[in-house]
């Protein structure tokens, strides 16, 4: 069935039962390997009825075509009787993030107002509004207390203008405007939230997925002697600044004497500090100082490899 096949090919644990508020679908973030246990893609997965038998996955919207292929291949190879619909060009997204998140869309709809979070839940006439129906769900990749709306591509601007055109959305209570990925970016690395570059192909024993990996459960992959040759690691960057940019993935990072001892994937000005945070890998056969720098464009800037992400998820409560 669906719910074994999801076992076989993603990491955490999957959901066994339904939510306690009846309707609800209690969702978990879970990673995918190969079969020698590397990592290949993400997806959240949330469980739509309370059999276990339909189930809805969230990837990378660059990567579908590459997920859902990936997903049906493992299916042959496992003869797993499920099957796999591509909604990818269906459904859009749109994401309602902040401190003041919640108030605005339990403004619009109080239906809203117990949606636990790592839940989602489907809504008829949202807001009130004839046909705008959807799913929302309380989670956010910004790492703020936030939401995201899934519904009909053609519902697009109606779902907007309803979010947008409300009148708790006025700029002297609320404050809400719009904001773009770099934003999304520089939120997201403070939390330490791994975008698909960050895992790099590295073996799930590398790649920091430790909250995700099922403590029993086989998975496609799975293999405890698998020796890391690296680890994930995160990264404060004492960029210039006079510097808007941020400084490029595959950037060295080196010991003070320049020998090099990793390398970031993905990095993000801060919204705490005047610099940069940046994810990515220190080699496993090295002795790690506190203290490293990272070279980019002709530069040199002094950095510090941090034992974890600077900034705590919030929105949890």
């Amino acid at each position: 069935g669906s719910r074994e096949f999801l076992e076989h090919v993603t990491t955490a644990i999957v959901p066994k039962k339904q939510s306690k508020i009846p309707g609800d679908m209690p969702c978990r973030l879970t990673y995918a390997t190969t079969p020698k246990g590397y990592v290949c893609t993400e997806f959240t997965l949330c469980r739509e009825n309370d059999e276990g038998t339909s189930w809805y996955l969230v990837g990378s919207r660059d990567h579908h075509h590459m997920d859902v292929t990936w997903l049906r291949d493992q299916a042959r190879n496992a003869n797993a009787d499920v099957v796999i619909e591509d909604m990818s060009t269906e459904i859009c997204v749109l994401h309602v993030a902040g401190p003041k998140s919640k108030q605005l869309v339990t403004g619009i709809d109080e239906r809203v107002e117990d949606l636990p979070f790592m839940h989602g839940r489907d809504l008829k006439n949202f807001g009130g509004v004839d046909k705008a129906d959807l799913r929302i769900f309380r989670v956010s990749f910004s790492g703020e207390l936030g939401f995201e709306f899934h519904f009909d591509s053609k519902l697009g601007p109606k779902i907007h203008d309803i979010i947008y055109n409300h009148n708790l959305s006025d700029k002297d209570n609320l404050n809400l405007r719009h904001f773009g990925s770099a934003a999304l970016n520089s939120l997201r690395m403070e939390k330490g939230f791994k975008l698909r570059a960050d895992l790099d192909m590295s073996h799930y024993k590398e790649a920091g997925i430790e909250p995700f990996l099922a403590k029993k459960r086989p998975f496609l992959g799975r293999d405890e002697t698998f020796e890391p040759k690296r680890f994930s690691k995160m990264f404060k960057i004492y960029t210039d600044k006079s510097n808007a940019w941020s400084v490029p993935g595959d950037t060295p990072v080196k010991s003070k004497d320049g020998k090099l001892i990793g390398y970031t994937t993905t990095t993000a000005r801060s919204t705490t500090f005047d610099g940069t945070y940046g994810m990515g890998f220190v080699y496993a056969n090295v002795e790690l100082p506190r203290e490293a720098v990272v070279e980019a464009y002709g530069m040199t800037f002094a950095a510090e490899i941090l034992d974890g992400p600077p900034e705590k998820m919030k929105g949890k409560d």
